[in-house]
């Protein structure tokens, strides 16, 4: 049974000494999808975490900071303390503003509204007793160490249904640009991912489908509506302008 509790933040400054170096690929719960940015004022923000563990994870030691990295900045502006609740492998955990207003939420923190910044940059970073484990930067490149990789992760929009989703679920890389997208928001479930492209296979293995069965003689293909790998010969190259 999920458990959902009510708890009060803790005010910026909990955690003002912050280690200088990145995080390595967390193998324990990463940050893996926020919603930071809606239409008017922000009444559904949340962001979510997942045990990528292969056992139950006790979340006392952890703790969710969001940072203000305006002008290079590292300080938190809101730490949330977790508590001790027993989160199982490949779980989701829900961190919301607003109870009512978010599905699948299991802890409820203050404030109600635009609980989480939408400057240029921000960034939210997930420590276990005080230790860097994951970061996100986002809306633009944090100052270190609260950025992953050589980028941020894509600008969410303000659309009450997209947010920034780790694709594939759960998966790190250490890449913020990387690991995350645009997606439409799944909070408590796994994230809603674009399917990998199939695998290819060895030329005339039988895995890929000929050209000629794809393009036919009828008006519509029977491949329509279908993702296939093709196989087939090239026999010209026309592609040069003609002057």
């Amino acid at each position: 049974m999920r458990r959902r509790l009510l708890v009060a933040v803790l005010a910026a400054g909990a955690f003002l000494a912050l280690p200088a170096a990145a995080p390595a690929v967390s193998t324990t719960l990463v940050i893996n999808e926020v919603d930071y940015d809606q239409p008017s004022t922000d009444t559904a923000e949340f962001l979510e975490l997942k045990n990528v563990s292969g056992a139950a994870l006790d979340l006392d030691p952890y703790a969710v900071q969001l940072i203000n990295g305006n002008a290079g900045g590292t300080t938190p502006y809101i730490t949330i303390d977790l508590a001790s609740v027993s989160l199982a492998a490949g779980d989701h955990y829900v961190i919301c503003a607003n109870l009512a207003n978010t599905a699948n939420c299991d802890l409820d923190v203050s404030p109600d509204t635009n609980l989480i910044q939408n400057g240029a940059p921000d960034a939210i970073a997930l420590r276990r007793d005080g230790t860097l484990i994951d970061a996100l930067s986002y809306a633009g490149n944090s100052a270190a160490p609260n950025i992953e990789g050589a980028g941020a992760a894509a600008e969410s929009s303000s659309a009450t249904d997209e947010g920034l989703s780790r694709c594939p679920d759960g998966a790190d890389t250490d890449q913020n640009s990387a690991d995350f997208v645009l997606r439409v928001i799944t909070p408590g479930a796994a994230n809603s991912c674009p399917p990998p492209p199939p695998p290819f296979g060895a030329c005339g293995d039988g895995e890929e489908t000929a050209i000629h069965a794809i393009q036919r003689a009828e008006a519509t293909s029977p491949a329509a509506g279908s993702v296939r790998t093709v196989e087939g010969v090239v026999v010209g190259d026309f592609q040069a302008r003609r002057g």
